[in-house]
Parts: C-alpha cells; structure tokens; sequence
C-alpha cells in the first residue's frame, strides 16, 4: 500500500489481511507527520517514507519491488478485503499454477451493505494479485493503468470493498 492515511482506518484494513500477509508493506507519503504513524506501525512490517509522484500507478513498480513475500495483493487506502477473499488465501494451494488473479472491485455506497450493481461499478475486475517474480509485471505510469503480468489470468469472484463513496 502507497498511502497519505486516515492511519487508523489504514490499520484496520491492514489488520484484516494481517494473518494471511507474509509481510505487510506501507509507504507512506512522506508528508504525512512520524507522529501519526502509530497504528500502521504496530500492524505493517515494514513502513516506508517515500516522496509521492502522482498518479498512483508512477509508484507501483518501485511499491512492488519493496514486497519480498512470494505473492503482492496490493490495497488502497480505502479497501477492505472480504471474508471469502481472505479464507482462500488461507487455502493451501489456492496459487496453483497461477501468476495473477482479478478480484472483484465493490463499490460500496450510502452505508456498508450496499453496493453499486450497474455499470461502470459492477462489474469491476481488478488486479490487485501478482506473483512477485522478477520481470513478471510492467507497470506504466498513467492513470488507472492495468499492469500488464505475464502468465494467464484468473478471474475471482472474491471480493474487495471499496470504501471511497462511504468515505
């Protein structure tokens, strides 16, 4: 995760993946003050202060060669991972022959059970699981690129609540 916080709401979403994660990994804007870093510190294993370039997608290459874990799920500051989503990376085997898999982006809006259901918003595949393998992914700098991963995709129904409309 590249983010500028809330912090608390970072680490609550951090703790969600806590006992599936390897590693947790943060940069954090370094215009974000030390003293608010308490609660990502406690959750992350390794927090890092880093200039952000703007757009998000100008930072993914460097973020992801931070990871040293075998698999990278990258989270924004606003997602929160489901139920389903982390009992299958709890599954052993569940990365069988596989580099990369999209997950299913839901819009959440008004309050936390309900979702956008009409296009643009859903449905909304995203990729946010890559194999951490040297070369394996590009990542162009632009907004709202997809990196582009070697390997045959998987398309998961698990999904990721996104809490920006909520917000």
């Amino acid at each position: 995760m590249f983010t500028d916080g809330p912090m608390a709401m970072v680490a609550a979403s951090l703790r969600q993946v806590r006992e599936v994660a390897h590693e947790i990994v943060v940069a954090v804007d370094d215009r974000v003050p030390v003293a608010d870093l308490g609660e990502v510190v406690e959750v992350a294993d390794r927090v890092i202060r880093a200039e952000f370039v703007h757009p998000l997608e100008a930072n993914l290459d460097w973020l992801h060669r931070q990871a040293t874990g075998d698999w990278i799920l990258r989270l924004d500051s606003d997602d929160v991972v489901s139920a389903a989503l982390a009992r299958r990376l709890r599954t052993p085997g569940w990365d069988d022959g596989i580099t990369h898999a999209y997950l299913q982006y839901r819009w959440l809006w008004g309050d936390p059970s309900t979702a956008i259901d009409q296009a643009p918003w859903w449905p909304d595949p995203v990729l946010r699981l890559i194999r951490n393998l040297p070369g394996i992914a590009r990542f162009d700098h632009g907004a709202h690129q997809v990196p582009r991963v070697a390997g045959a995709p998987q398309f998961w129904d698990d999904l990721l609540y996104h809490l920006d409309l909520l917000l």
